[in-house]
């Protein structure tokens, strides 16, 4: 009987410490991918132009042109940031 019992519940031991890493790996996951989000999204102004700031070519735009890639930038970091923080939460 205690031999049953000890069986049954090794294998349910095993059953959570299978759970617990599969949990471990999706916030893994999520971590690397909340990442990769936001460096895509601090760079996005840089991909989608074509080219790193130029100051030349965008004189009238210059101050939309250092608005939209300062927020952004902003915006990419707080992304990574929630990422993080979620990630190390307990």
């Amino acid at each position: 009987m205690w031999c049953a019992f000890d069986r049954s519940f090794h294998s349910v031991l095993k059953c959570i410490e299978r759970i617990l890493m599969e949990s471990k790996k999706q916030k893994i996951i999520s971590l690397l991918i909340s990442i990769a989000l936001g460096m895509c999204i601090m760079f996005a102004p840089s991909i989608i132009t074509g080219e790193m700031y130029d100051r030349a070519d965008l004189d009238p735009f210059l101050t939309a042109n250092l608005v939209i890639r300062s927020s952004s930038f902003v915006l990419g970091l707080l992304v990574i940031y929630d990422a993080t923080k979620v990630h190390f939460k307990e």
